[in-house]
């Protein structure tokens, strides 16, 4: 590892301020480093620190907590009255993927949009949110260093667990859905979807005994810094088996690790700041993550509307505590100045595989299948629907819109002259359909359109100047909106992919992932010819793909884990970085 700059004392946590600056958090104060400078920022007995989503920092001071605006505030403003008393325990700081900002030991929590309101009932002092795993589940420690946790299916009260005894610093929660801790007592696993079996000690295996310091990879696994300078990103197989990986070292304990946006790993010890540039094929380089969803999803789409995102219900298996499968009702919308998502609405019902548009202001929620509050049928089952409803965001209100002609789920909705369009989809969980059919605002009903070349889902779709794109297993199809009619000699990809995440952008067609696979192909249409893109950061599908303010994003979406052997809900949020190539 390249020494960045020297240090004056053992950090007891490291994190980013953006791209450009990392900054540490001293027993003594708080400081940055930036283009290899280091800078105090605060000077004083220092619990805890975390970056809000509007990029300030907020810290704990003694017995205070503080707010330095961009960092650079000599005086911070003392903001303990409004987070409901005086920090507690550890005096800990966290900002969660939601933008809820935590005091550990505090009664309030400052929420995304400034409020503040009443953190859950639990352990005294109230614990924080120390990890958030894809299951939507909160995972905190108490001051006696129990682990405790916050069920996303049942958020009445912080849950103390006792019998993961121990001596706990750290948790975090990775990429596949698992939540480990890390002291001196050495590595636990915990598995939401198994809660009766506790979490699980890692004591055979590890490369150097107890962790000295714990964070996430590159590839959002566990990151383990030792004693004798190693860090190595860790794993344990559908076997048992431990993987580690040997990711970095530095000449000395580790006590603080981190992995930035670029992916680059950081590691700091009681001498100096430690930097790892990113591997030569690191998705890193096309790809920057973002805000996650409130949990992993997928069955879903995405639609562009004034300057946000919006996702709306979706399934996953894995929610709640214990994870168990789940169907959204939520509207979602994501604001990519803060880069957090924040639930807008609910839907008359939850429902997955639903289109989403945004037409005349509003976003339309297109078919899908779900249980609606009037059908009786039995725990578990679905039905697809012929049902829209319509949001509006300038009032917050629903209206009912005229139902669809064919009920149909997974449809291929898109927005162009004027109109929604629906095409394809399923009538059931399993049969596919070519019907297709518009509607534009100001109309009471849905008009037939000429159908596909053959019944097709499970893909996505874009739009793009007057034509409507789809594609699937089945292959790749152009409606020409002003003859209204389809295609036909259009250049087909060599493999057609599974429920690949489709979206217009920069005069092409790109299609992304699809299942069991993470490759990129983009379609010219003034060239009618197809080429590579950047590949994705995991094999995805079934997620959302959409353009927003010039820029790419992807959400969501399920991938199988070879080493786990199941199929990942993910909760993560990609944007293509400009100029990638």
């Amino acid at each position: 590892m390249e020494l960045i700059c020297p240090l004056p004392a053992a950090p007891r946590a490291l994190f980013g301020c953006g791209e450009d600056e990392v900054v540490l958090v001293f027993a003594q104060g708080l400081a940055s480093v930036r283009a290899g400078q280091f800078d105090w920022l605060q000077r004083g007995e220092v619990g805890g620190a975390a970056r809000d989503a509007h990029g300030a920092l907020y810290c704990t001071i003694g017995m205070q907590i503080a707010f330095l605006e961009e960092g650079r505030v000599a005086e911070p403003q003392e903001l303990s009255a409004a987070f409901g008393g005086p920090p507690g325990g550890a005096r800990r700081v966290c900002c969660t993927p939601d933008g809820d900002l935590w005091v550990e030991g505090c009664a309030k929590r400052r929420r995304l949009d400034g409020s503040f309101t009443e953190v859950h009932p639990g352990p005294v002092p109230a614990p924080m949110p120390l990890a958030v795993d894809l299951h939507g589940n909160l995972w905190g420690l108490t001051s006696e260093g129990q682990v405790a946790v916050l069920s996303a299916n049942k958020p009445d009260a912080w849950q103390a667990r006792p019998e993961e005894e121990g001596s706990w610093e750290w948790l975090v929660a990775d990429s596949v859905g698992f939540v480990w801790g890390g002291g001196p007592t050495g590595l636990l696993r915990f598995d939401p979807r198994h809660p009766e079996q506790g979490g699980q000690l890692v004591a055979q295996g590890l490369p150097a005994g107890a962790p000295t310091a714990l964070g996430l990879s590159p590839d959002d696994l566990v990151l383990a810094g030792f004693s004798t300078g190693e860090v190595f990103e860790l794993n344990i197989n559908a076997r048992g088996e431990l993987i580690a990986q040997s990711l970095a070292s530095a000449p000395g304990p580790v006590c603080a690790v981190y992995t930035d946006g670029r992916g680059a790993i950081w590691a700091a010890t009681a001498e100096g700041l430690y930097r790892r540039g990113p591997a030569a094929d690191a998705w890193q380089h096309a790809w920057e993550a973002l805000g996650r969803l409130p949990g992993g999803n997928h069955d879903i789409f995405a639609a562009p509307l004034q300057g946000k995102l919006y996702v709306a219900g979706g399934l996953t298996s894995e929610w709640g505590f214990p994870a168990d499968w789940h169907v959204f009702d939520e509207l979602w919308a994501f604001d990519p100045h803060l880069a957090r998502w924040a639930l807008v609405s609910r839907m008359s019902f939850p429902r997955r595989y639903n289109g989403i548009a945004a037409l005349d202001g509003r976003i339309w929620i297109v078919g899908g299948e779900g249980k609606m509050k009037d059908l009786d049928l039995p725990k578990g089952e679905r039905t697809t629907v012929d049902v829209v409803e319509i949001y509006d965001p300038a009032s917050g209100t629903w209206a009912v819109g005229p139902r669809l002609n064919n009920v149909r789920t997974d449809p291929f909705v898109m927005v162009e002259a004027g109109r929604i369009w629906a095409a394809g989809g399923a009538c059931n969980p399993t049969t596919p359909i070519a019907t297709v059919e518009s509607i534009a605002p100001g109309e009471s009903a849905w008009r037939d359109e000429p159908p596909l070349p053959m019944p097709t889902r499970q893909g996505g779709c874009a739009a793009l100047e007057g034509v409507l794109y789809c594609v699937s297993t089945e292959g790749f199809f152009a409606f020409d909106t002003a003859a209204r009619q389809w295609l036909s000699g259009l250049p087909q990809l060599e493999k057609s992919p599974q429920a690949a995440l489709v979206t217009a952008f920069a005069g092409e067609v790109w299609v992304m992932g699809g299942y069991l696979s993470k490759d990129t192909f983009r379609y010219s249409p003034a060239e009618r010819k197809w080429r590579p893109g950047p590949p994705l950061p995991t094999q995805q599908s079934w997620g959302a793909a959409a353009v927003l303010e010039d820029r790419l994003y992807i959400i969501g979406g399920a991938h199988r884990s070879e080493a786990q052997e199941f199929v990942v809900f993910d909760d993560r949020t990609y944007v293509l970085r400009p100029g990638w190539a």
